[in-house]
């Protein structure tokens, strides 16, 4: 784990990060990492002297496998909610229909689904562009479409601190196909 600020840890995972915002309220995770992450959480957790029930939501930025694979454990350990992003319904679900060259894509999120027997957390709020989130001071939820339709970010005005989940992908993505629908 990862001090990035007093009230702001970030755990490496084995495709990822996973954030903990931490304040008075307790902690939000901000994506729920892949392989191996759950137990990584859990320590980092630990370490911060913290129960399963101080997490209070679960954010997630798009719906791909490598940000969602753990969401319904931590659901069920923690017993927090999942805000998920509006447009990212059939990713998070598995059933995205993959087209064209994006369907390698898809085949590669279906076989890490098998292998890591996938179960969608039950996601309790479906967040849409311009929503404030009460976590961390405030949080505004912020469109960014491109790595996948719903893909979002959440801005901290109080904080100044901007998470952006996969927007770098865009960049490697012009001109290229992607894993993504086209728009």
């Amino acid at each position: 784990m990862k001090q990035l600020r007093s009230d702001l840890f970030a755990v490496r995972g084995w495709l990822g990060w996973t954030h903990l915002l931490v304040g008075d309220e307790g902690v939000v995770l901000l994506d729920s990492g892949f392989i191996g992450d759950f137990p990584r959480i859990q320590r980092a957790m630990k370490a911060l002297g913290r129960k399963p029930d101080d997490v209070k939501a679960i954010l997630l930025t798009h719906g791909h496998l490598d940000h969602t694979a753990n969401a319904s454990r931590l659901q069920a350990w923690s017993g927090a909610k999942v805000y998920a992003p509006v447009g990212d319904e059939l990713h998070i679900e598995g059933r995205y229909p993959y087209q064209g060259v994006a369907r390698v894509c898809g085949a590669l999120e279906r076989l890490g689904r098998w292998l890591l027997q996938y179960r969608p957390p039950r996601v309790d709020t479906w967040i849409h562009d311009g929503d404030e989130l009460p976590f961390w001071g405030g949080l505004q939820v912020v469109s960014l479409p491109g790595h996948t339709n719903g893909h979002i970010g959440f801005y901290s005005p109080t904080k100044r601190v901007f998470f952006v989940g996969d927007a770098f992908a865009l960049s490697f993505q012009i001109g290229r196909a992607s894993c993504r629908e086209r728009v």
